[in-house]
């Protein structure tokens, strides 16, 4: 039998998206929610803003996985925001796809 949260780990819509919705932003513990109210009507729409505050509340319940998504989510930005400071002296600024592929290597 499935567990309930299941629903909020498993959808189209789930933490992942939540999370780059809120880009990432954390206050009191939590994604920053209002960050999903400077969206425009149209991305609202499409980002499906409804069904990601759903989530949000389901990851303000203390649930494990979702705290456990976000903690990794959150320390894989930093690590790529680290690499993106870093910049060859012999070419010049890397652009930042040449950062992403030297991460996955």
């Amino acid at each position: 039998m499935q567990n309930e949260t299941d629903e909020f780990h498993d959808s189209d819509v789930d933490v992942f998206d939540l999370y780059n919705a809120c880009n990432g932003i954390i206050r009191g513990g939590f994604l920053d929610v209002k960050e999903l109210d400077k969206y425009s009507p149209d991305d609202a729409k499409a980002l499906n803003v409804p069904r990601l505050k759903e989530i949000w509340e389901h990851t303000t319940t203390g649930c494990p996985q979702c705290r456990e998504i976000i903690e990794g989510l959150h320390v894989v930005r930093g690590a790529v925001h680290d690499v993106a400071d870093i910049e060859d002296p012999d070419d010049g600024p890397a652009r930042d796809v040449d950062r992403i592929k030297s991460i996955s290597k």
